[in-house]
């Protein structure tokens, strides 16, 4: 068999191979998952900014807002009562005349516009009561949710810890900075007082000196 017959035979083989997909190869690295995450990047970054900035009010350098940390944990709590009891309609709901309601998620900016990106969207009345209510069919976003709330809740717990670790370290540098100088100043004391003392016994007054010269003349 001449060479260009075999390359042509192998290259049939390859062709073959790759048009059955039962026959490629078992090493293929599949990529659904890396696209899913990929996928919800662009969402999860978009609740991400609704926490931090417009709940946590985080722009620039200006801390989180205690009030919007609180909000945060009330709506953690609504979206854990739902994914831990899917079936329970009442987990679903959120009165909006709840005195919790109107202080934690209604009045605080940007915190109703969070409640409605986990999945309240639908506003109705029930028993002549307002209310907003959980689409059911959320239920994987609602846990996307309720992952990046904790997660900002524990990072702004932490922070408070790390003040003080900070604090006392600076604490520590200004104890370790005055006794050096109280070191310092101790020292060019005892310098001091040495440097006097030994002035004071090599110095001879001068009415000493002149009687000490009168007496050894009537002396001589």
């Amino acid at each position: 068999m001449s060479v260009q017959s075999r390359r042509r035979q192998i290259a049939a083989a390859v062709a073959t191979r790759l048009a059955d997909p039962t026959r490629r190869s078992s090493t293929t690295v599949p990529t659904a998952s890396f696209q899913d995450h990929d996928r919800g990047h662009g969402c999860r970054q978009r609740i991400r900014k609704m926490i931090d900035i417009d709940v946590l009010g985080m722009v620039g350098s200006h801390p989180a807002s205690k009030d919007g940390v609180e909000s945060l944990k009330t709506l953690l709590a609504l979206a854990r009562g739902i994914l831990d009891n899917p079936h329970d309609a009442t987990k679903r709901r959120i009165r909006l005349n709840n005195n919790a309601v109107k202080k934690r998620i209604l009045q605080p900016k940007g915190v109703l516009q969070l409640a409605i990106e986990m999945g309240f969207c639908r506003e109705t009345v029930e028993e002549m009561q307002a209310i907003r209510v959980f689409e059911a069919s959320n239920l994987a976003h609602l846990e996307t949710c309720a992952h990046l709330i904790n997660e900002a809740i524990i990072r702004e717990q932490l922070r408070p810890d790390e003040h003080l670790v900070l604090k006392g370290k600076l604490e520590e540098q200004q104890d370790i900075r005055r006794q050096t100088m109280q070191r310092v100043m101790d020292d060019r004391k005892s310098v001091q007082a040495r440097f006097g003392s030994r002035q004071r016994s090599i110095y001879v007054p001068t009415s000493t000196r002149t009687s000490q010269v009168s007496a050894s003349s009537v002396r001589s």
